[in-house]
């Protein structure tokens, strides 16, 4: 893709994605419409599938969802490996409220 006179090569971004050493990218994504007619809600820890990537504007479409292996629904999260729960035993007092 050309953009304000640079050329940038996909596949080496692509490449660089890939490395376990690059550590991540960031893409902002917009959902297929198929899935929002489907009504599949993403959930922050989803694994999904990505095209359509405009590596000039960090930018791609999500076409698929991966199974969860495990949902959360306070706080909203899937495929959660460990979650710490902390409780107090006498002052303040525990709030029933705060533990839904």
């Amino acid at each position: 893709a050309e953009k304000a006179g640079e050329f940038e090569d996909a596949a080496a971004h692509e490449a660089a994605l890939n490395s376990p050493k690059s550590g991540t990218k960031e893409l902002h994504c917009v959902i297929r419409k198929v899935l929002k007619k489907a009504k599949v809600k993403i959930m922050v820890g989803d694994q999904v599938d990505i095209s359509t990537i405009d590596w000039i504007q960090n930018s791609g479409m999500v076409v698929g969802v991966s199974e969860r292996k495990v949902e959360l629904m306070e706080p909203k999260v899937a495929n959660a490996d460990l979650a710490l729960l902390v409780f107090a035993m006498q002052t303040p007092d525990p709030s029933v409220e705060l533990m839904t």
